[in-house]
């Protein structure tokens, strides 16, 4: 068995393991809807919406090229930023 195999089954984690995969992809989600927000929250504060209003997800979704959820994520966590 490869050095690199023996030393992953030591650690008791398998990066092909679907929970593993799962992680990451969760973590990915953040990391992008933390971004996502941060651009929002700049856009705002630069007057990039004259409407005041935000577009309606559906339209970040297709702008930013981003899932549903993580633009769900991302304005929850605006949302969460003006409290």
């Amino acid at each position: 068995m490869p050095s690199t195999q023996r030393r992953r089954q030591q650690q008791g984690a398998d990066p092909t393991s679907p929970t593993t995969a799962a992680a990451r992809r969760r973590r990915l989600r953040a990391d992008q809807a933390r971004q996502l927000a941060d651009l929002l929250r700049h856009q705002v504060l630069g007057g990039a919406f004259p409407d005041v209003a935000l577009p309606h997800e559906s339209a970040l979704c297709a702008d930013y090229l981003a899932s549903r959820n993580t633009v769900r994520h991302a304005l929850d966590l605006l949302r969460q930023g003006q409290q």
